[in-house]
C-alpha cells in the first residue's frame, strides 16, 4: 500500500493578491495602463506545463512541478510571453467560495 504524499504550504498561503502593490479597490476591466501588480503565484501546474496550438501568453508567475514543453502548431507564432503580457493585464478581484 502506498503512503500519501504531503507538501509544505505556500508561504503566506493562497489568495487573490499578494504584495504591497495590490489595489485597494478593484477596477472594471479596461485597456488602460497596468496600475497594480500581484506578487503571488498566478499559474500552478502539478505536472508538466505544455504549450500547444497557438497559445500566446500566461499572466504572472508560473510554477510547474514538471517540465516546460512548447510544441506549437506550424504557422503559429513560436513566441510565448510570461509575466505582464498583452493588453489589459489585471489583478483578479477577490472571490468568495460557494458552498
Amino acid at each position: 500500500m502506498a503512503s500519501a504524499a504531503l507538501a509544505d504550504p505556500l508561504p503566506g498561503g493562497l489568495g487573490p493578491c499578494l504584495g504591497s502593490d495590490c489595489p485597494t479597490t478593484w477596477p472594471d476591466p479596461n485597456n488602460g495602463p497596468v496600475t497594480h501588480h500581484d506578487s503571488n503565484i498566478n499559474v500552478f501546474v502539478g505536472g508538466d506545463f505544455l504549450v500547444r496550438e497557438a497559445a500566446a501568453e500566461a499572466e504572472g508567475k508560473i510554477v510547474a512541478l514538471g517540465r516546460f514543453d512548447m510544441n506549437k502548431r506550424e504557422g503559429a507564432s513560436q513566441i510565448y510571453n510570461v509575466g505582464v503580457a498583452g493588453v489589459g493585464s489585471r489583478v483578479p478581484p477577490p472571490t468568495t467560495p460557494t458552498t
